[in-house]
């Protein structure tokens, strides 16, 4: 009776063995498929965020290449002189025909340098009518500081030496001028169908500029992406120069994104030359 019992209790104990095992297993199998499926998720934003990265790095080299080719469309007789001019901010004519050749200072070509390009409304009271394509130099008439300066005036810039990044002051802080948003272009259409009219992801953005109101600006969610554009030029020798004069320019698009505490980029480039069947860089 005594060895009975013994062997009775003996699988009491083994059954509670079995069952804690049992547990464990099922706990460690639940944690894998955790952790594959938070991973999974964190690829599938990686990789999206990667897409879009992408895409934006090519529409900046598009939008340059769209204010070529509007100059080419409207200066066709001097479309070699007036390839690289700026778009025009001002209603003056950047490149007047003859015998008015001489380009009124604001709008002169473009100087290499580095740039945000922007969306703003061609019209402001009429946003049906689409927009046009701007430029903002991020380095001109800035103020250099090692680390955040304080308060600012409006539209003022100051180039920061120390992250090599060029900040406008928004009337309570420093933004960084390559900052992208996500920007509701029109409050009066409700986008995304959630009878929210002020919420709707129209289209990226850069929202802040020094001089011109930007597409969408009153209505910009901040994202994690951030768009710099370098334009450079080559000479007939395909060196490098700054001369706007020269025949071919350089176009970088540089997107920057972070996730969590680590930092990607993607880097687009293209070529424009001053006219479209050109062979050679000296015809």
């Amino acid at each position: 009776m005594l060895l009975g019992l013994k062997i009775k209790n003996h699988r009491k104990g083994e059954t509670i063995l079995e069952t804690l095992i049992a547990m464990g297993i099922l706990l460690i199998g639940i944690t894998m498929a955790s952790t594959i499926m938070s991973s999974s998720i964190r690829n599938i934003n990686s990789s999206k965020n990667r897409v879009v990265a992408v895409n934006l790095a090519k529409e900046g080299l598009e939008a340059i290449r769209n204010i070529r080719d509007t100059n080419w469309l409207k200066y066709n007789s001097q479309k070699r002189e007036c390839w690289n001019h700026e778009p025009i901010k001002e209603k003056v004519d950047p490149c007047p025909l003859p015998p008015l050749n001489i380009v009124p200072v604001q709008t002169k070509p473009i100087e290499a340098g580095d740039y945000i390009v922007y969306k703003q409304p061609i019209d402001s009271a009429d946003l049906s009518k689409g927009w046009k394509w701007r430029l903002e130099d991020i380095k001109k008439n800035v103020t250099e500081h090692a680390g955040s300066p304080g308060p600012g005036s409006p539209n003022q810039i100051y180039y920061n030496t120390d992250d090599g990044k060029s900040y406008i002051w928004n009337g309570t802080t420093w933004i960084d001028l390559t900052q992208l948003y996500i920007v509701d272009i029109d409050a009066s259409v409700d986008s995304d169908g959630d009878h929210n009219y002020k919420n709707d992801a129209d289209t990226y953005n850069h929202a802040l500029v020094e001089e011109d109101n930007a597409l969408g600006k009153e209505l910009a969610v901040k994202t994690i992406f951030r768009r710099q554009i370098k334009i450079k030029y080559l000479n007939d020798n395909g060196n490098e120069t700054t001369d706007t004069g020269a025949n071919r320019m350089i176009i970088q698009s540089k997107v920057t994104w972070r996730e969590g505490k680590n930092e990607f980029n993607t880097n687009l480039e293209t070529h424009l030359a001053d006219y479209m069947d050109r062979e050679s860089l000296s015809n």
